[in-house]
Order: structure tokens, then C-alpha cells, then sequence
């Protein structure tokens, strides 16, 4: 049987709203040399069914059946396809998002045009109770550049990808031990991006909509977003301490630096929200430990939140209207 040139690696749990989108945007690509593979992690309701129907009329879609891992063995589930994958190119998407008709054609057009292409993503719609509501940002980085680029820009902020519109070469992940999850950490992308940007290659940005990623209330993102913050900077400088030395210094970075650059763009945000939330619900405890974790990410503007809150607490009161003109202001100087 002749390889698929790209496979398509779709981990899915309990998605049978969304899995037949899922499954037939991939159907209707304009781009047809590629293989599915689904691994239901154990759904309890019809998303193995749906997959298996597709499967029986068309053989590119594989369904794997297993006991569920959840999300704290996702790499699991995730090297369970790669296991089975075929193809020259890795594609993720899973079960809940879908994309649009043209998104293999262009990235693979690209990858094959670019040989040492290691990595490339996109802009991704995001939807939340069927509606899209925006588009992710772009990110401080475009176009085509070496993997130590974005690989400085991944230890110092994040990556902005979102996994729907990513695209790797599959032996760069085999030359990785394929997918990784790093202990404590929900999910694989961020441990994965991380390493496979340490690799001799390219990784790319391309300015336009390459998946649609579907937000819920009940998302790893959404309900576990403090651990992902902290998580990432465990990551970051585990990686960056592992790094051969002629690695960290073509980076030209230290680790205080990764540290603090974190701290301020991840950590702080993470840590004001649980502030504010604590004050609202007028839990003075924790709004005071959040308040010393704020102060801890260091910068003017942590500090004063930080502080403003310590305040409030004394008070009784939460803020919250301060706070909430404050980001009406950013967000109006921003459209301007």
C-alpha cells in the first residue's frame, strides 16, 4: 500500500457533537494524499460510532479504540497514532476542532517547497458555542526563520500555536521519541514545540487561517489555564538547563532572563485573574497569596495591581470596576 503523505493525528473524547465536523473538514480538503487516525479515549457516548461509520466509506479515516488515559497521559494517546502514522508530514487536529477546504494544500505546498522545514502553523478561528468570536494573535515572529528563533521566542514568552493549524515533519518527532508531556503539565503541545525547535531546521508563520479551534468552559485551557503558566516556566528552564552550551549561547539568554520574561508575560495575568476572582468572592486569604505572587513576577504594573488588591482586601471591597475600566481603556487605545 502506497504512504500517505501527510497524517492526521486526532486524540478525541466524548466529542460526538463535533467529531463528524471534525472528520469531515478533513474529508473535503482540496489536498486528498493524507491519512486519518482517531484514538477515542475511552468516549462514553457516540463519538467511536460516528468515527467508525466514517471509516467504512472511506479506508483513509482509522479508528483506535482505547481504555481512557485522560489528560495527564496525553502524550500517550498522542504517540499511539504517530505510532501507527505513515506519512512524511504530522498534522494534529483533534476531535472538537475542524479546518478550512485549503488548509493541507497550502501547508504542504509550502513544507515541500522548504526541505528543511521543520515546523509550520498558522492563524486559527476560535469558536465558542458555535460562533467565532475572534482569531488568534499574531505572534512577535513571521514568516520563515531558523527553529532557534522561535525556539528564544517559546523560552522567553509563548508560542502563540495553537495545535489545529500546526504541521511537522514526522522525523523530526521520531528523532524526539515523538510527542512529550512533561510531568504536571495538561497537555503535549508546548513540551513538544519546545524541543522539536532545538533541532537543525526551519520553522515557519503563514498569515492565514489554517483551523478553527472550539473553546468550552470546560477546557483544559479555560479550567487549568495557572497550571499551564507555571507549568511552561518549569518547562522553559528545565529545557534551557538541559541545552548544550553552544545552544544557549547562539540564543544569547540567561536564565534569570527566561525567568522573569515569563513571570511578567504569563505568570502575572494568570496570577491577577485568581487575585481578582478571590476578591470577588471575598476570599481574603487567597486573594492575599495571589496578591504576593503577583508582586513576585516583578514589574510597576504587577506591583500596583498587587497592591491596589492588598487594599481592597483590607477594605472589604473587590475593585472590580477599577480593574474592568482600566482594560476598557487598554483595549479602546488599542483599536485606535
Amino acid at each position: 500500500m502506497d504512504r500517505p503523505l501527510v497524517s492526521i493525528i486526532t486524540p478525541t473524547f466524548n466529542h460526538e457533537r463535533f467529531i463528524g465536523q471534525c472528520l469531515d473538514s478533513v474529508l473535503s480538503q482540496t489536498f486528498g494524499d493524507w491519512e486519518q487516525i482517531v484514538v477515542d479515549d475511552g468516549s462514553t457516548d457516540q463519538t467511536a460510532a460516528i468515527v467508525a461509520s466514517h471509516a467504512a466509506a472511506d479506508p483513509r479515516v482509522h479508528l483506535i479504540r482505547q481504555q481512557n488515559k485522560g489528560i495527564w497521559r496525553l502524550s500517550e494517546t498522542y504517540n499511539c497514532a504517530l505510532d501507527r502514522a505513515r506519512g512524511k508530514f504530522t498534522a494534529i487536529l483533534e476531535g472538537d476542532d475542524f479546518w478550512p477546504e485549503h488548509k493541507l494544500a497550502e501547508q504542504v505546498r509550502i513544507h515541500q517547497q522548504v526541505p528543511d522545514l521543520l515546523f509550520s502553523y498558522g492563524r486559527a478561528g476560535i469558536l465558542k458555542s458555535g460562533r467565532i468570536i475572534g482569531e488568534n494573535w499574531m505572534p512577535p515572529l513571521a514568516g520563515l526563520r531558523p527553529a532557534t528563533d522561535y525556539l528564544r521566542q517559546a523560552l522567553l514568552a509563548q508560542t502563540w500555536i495553537i495545535p489545529v493549524t500546526a504541521v511537522m515533519q514526522r522525523a523530526a518527532l521520531e528523532s524526539l521519541g515523538g510527542f512529550h508531556q512533561d510531568a504536571g503539565y495538561p497537555a503535549v503541545d508546548f513540551s513538544t514545540w519546545v524541543r522539536v525547535f532545538q533541532l537543525d531546521g526551519s520553522v515557519m508563520w503563514i498569515d492565514s487561517r489554517l483551523g478553527y479551534w472550539r473553546q468550552s468552559d470546560k477546557q483544559v485551557t479555560q479550567t487549568l489555564g495557572l497550571e499551564i503558566a507555571e507549568g511552561g516556566l518549569r518547562i522553559a528552564l528545565d529545557q534551557f538547563d538541559k541545552m548544550p552550551a553552544e545552544l544557549r549561547a547562539k540564543l544569547g539568554l540567561e536564565r534569570r532572563v527566561i525567568q522573569r520574561s515569563r513571570s511578567r508575560a504569563i505568570l502575572a495575568p494568570n496570577y491577577l485573574s485568581v487575585m481578582r476572582s478571590a476578591l470577588r468572592e471575598r476570599d481574603g486569604e487567597k486573594a492575599v497569596a495571589f496578591a504576593k505572587k503577583l508582586i513576585a513576577c516583578g514589574g510597576t504594573k504587577s506591583t500596583i495591581q498587587a497592591v491596589c488588591a492588598l487594599l481592597a482586601n483590607a477594605f472589604g471591597t473587590d475593585l472590580e470596576f477599577v480593574f474592568r475600566t482600566y482594560e476598557r481603556l487598554v483595549a479602546r487605545k488599542i483599536r485606535a
